[in-house]
């Protein structure tokens, strides 16, 4: 079985949870590709750029496509301009006609992820003929443009997100693909707008993860690695941009007066830190780390994991500080409280606010995790080849 997996890049939230599920496909023995728009990881296998028209192959393919290109960009341009961009949105028509990839042609089954700008809905359902599943990572699906609810400026976007969903739903039309979420609070917001998708089937399957590579370390030495100092208690954030408002930070700011003068120490792990304005006495950014060992290391060095997001689906992040022992604290929001079982691997905070978070967080400081519990937990849960092997038995029953 020829298996395809459609990503907009191979690097980011979701296209790591694509990567994972292409590696996990391959160690269990199967046929699997990746195609993707923006190809950064050289050293992974079966990972196959797209050939845009954005760099046709000859001089004379480009003379001819760009006045196409030039006139695309700025139909986009003139859309979008004026509005709030503080959230990203999303259009589903592009120039890219996925149907015409040779690995199309070889697969036998389709598997489409995060592919915001990549996937042309048109074109794509209009000559599709193989069996689809649709791995979802956030509510574009089913949203006319906006990838999340909270803080996203609905007013300033309405006429393109009424014509967005009129694209979408002809698109749709009689097309039979099979839904898979990774969390219950996702699952439940799809089969919510299953008008927009009424041939549409759904399952529920959680994402994996390499779990050879987050494991429990020597926390004195994986503090040592970030100069961090071994008697204060640490409490890791983690956001591939630290300023992202969806994550939360503003409320882990919100909850620092609460936490001083305790000898606690935050961590932040990703870029922008220098953006955020922290009044508080331990401050140790680690900036954005590409290094998958040196991920785990910084989960090993903290005493807690801390994920104020507002709107989530089921982060990568929980599930790499579950399988490194580490508990996690987190608000009663999107996938969070599928992975927390308070007590045993974490706290959930009831409330969405500073003080709530503080109190929260306190608990968890005070509370003796089973490490090794944790970590086995995860690994029944999110284990790289349990995951593989769920989406192996539903691509059969779709092929055959």
């Amino acid at each position: 079985m020829n298996i395809l997996l459609l990503s907009t890049s191979d690097k980011g939230g979701a296209a790591n949870a694509c990567v994972r599920l292409h590696q996990g496909l391959l160690a269990i023995g199967e046929s699997s590709k990746m195609l993707v728009l923006k190809r950064t990881r050289a050293e992974e296998p079966e990972i196959h750029r797209f050939l845009t028209v954005y760099e046709p192959t000859s001089l004379f393919k480009k003379i001819k496509k760009a006045p196409r290109v030039i006139a695309f960009n700025r139909k986009r341009a003139k859309q979008t301009a004026g509005r709030p961009t503080n959230e990203m949105f999303s259009f589903f028509d592009t120039l890219h006609d996925i149907t015409q990839h040779p690995l199309y042609e070889w697969a036998d089954v389709i598997n489409i992820h995060w592919v915001a700008n990549f996937l042309d809905y048109p074109s794509f359902f209009s000559k599709n003929t193989k069996p689809v599943v649709w791995t979802l990572h956030d509510m574009l699906l089913f949203t006319g443009g906006n990838h999340y609810e909270k803080n996203f400026p609905f007013a300033a976007y309405q006429d393109l997100i009424q014509s967005n969903l009129a694209l979408k739903k002809k698109a749709f039309a009689n097309q039979n693909f099979t839904i898979v979420c990774p969390s219950n609070w996702l699952h439940q917001a799809a089969k919510a707008q299953q008008g927009l998708y009424p041939k549409a089937q759904h399952r529920l399957i959680p994402y994996g993860l390499q779990t050879e590579a987050f494991v429990p370390q020597d926390q004195a030495a994986a503090r040592a690695l970030f100069d961090i100092p071994v008697a204060q208690k640490i409490i890791l954030f983690v956001a591939a941009s630290a300023d992202s408002l969806r994550k939360g930070i503003n409320h882990l700011i919100d909850a620092l007066p609460y936490l001083k003068n305790q000898n606690i120490g935050i961590a932040i792990m990703g870029s922008n830190v220098e953006k955020l304005n922290i009044d508080f006495p331990h401050i140790y950014p680690l900036g954005y780390i590409n290094d998958i060992h040196k991920i785990a290391a910084a989960y090993a060095a903290a005493d807690v994991f801390v994920i104020p997001s507002i709107e989530d689906n089921l982060p990568n992040t929980v599930i790499e500080s579950l399988c490194c022992g580490t508990p996690v604290v987190g608000f009663d929001i999107g996938g969070i409280p599928d992975m927390v079982i308070p007590g045993k691997n974490g706290e959930i905070c009831p409330t969405i606010a500073g003080k709530p978070l503080a109190e929260t967080l306190q608990r968890a400081l005070q509370t003796t995790y089973d490490t090794t519990w944790i970590r086995s937990n995860a690994l029944e849960r999110y284990g790289l080849e349990v995951q593989a092997q769920t989406y192996k038995e539903l691509f059969e029953e779709l092929v055959n």
